[in-house]
């Protein structure tokens, strides 16, 4: 079970076992921290107990977007690699080893095991096998 799930899983048994008196007697700015949060050094934090009617969602999403993802706020992609100039750049790369090293790093270089077959863009082994796969990933600055 992953320590949230645990954490939930204590909530849920506390909320249980609190009776109809004792929540009347609960001071909303601290019941959370009082009666749910272990004393454990957690990095478990909730914003102060609100309550109130709306009728759109659309405020409340934006007050919690802003409240709690705003450092995830991404700009638009600043870069982007394809795999296959990835893969040219590496192989121009090789382009400066000797005859004799180029030789031993193969392109296409097949894997297979029990369980999964695959390919990788380079391969060589010596005594060990050494694997060169192209990965592309976005390139996105955060907002800050």
């Amino acid at each position: 079970m992953t320590i949230l799930r645990k954490y939930l899983k204590g909530f849920e048994q506390k909320a249980k076992a609190l009776s109809i008196a004792e929540i009347a007697q609960i001071h909303q700015e601290t019941w959370i921290d009082q009666f749910f949060l272990p004393k454990d050094s957690n990095s478990l934090s909730f914003e102060v107990f609100k309550q109130g009617f709306y009728d759109k969602p659309e405020p409340i999403i934006q007050h919690f977007q802003a409240s709690f993802f705003k450092n995830y706020e991404l700009d638009k992609p600043s870069k982007k690699v394809e795999d296959a100039y990835l893969v040219q750049e590496f192989n121009n790369s090789l382009q400066s080893f000797s005859p004799q090293k180029r030789s031993l790093i193969k392109a296409q270089f097949p894997l297979k095991t029990d369980l999964m077959e695959t390919v990788f863009d380079f391969g060589w082994q010596n005594g060990t096998t050494n694997l060169v796969k192209s990965q592309t990933f976005l390139m996105l600055m955060a907002k800050r």
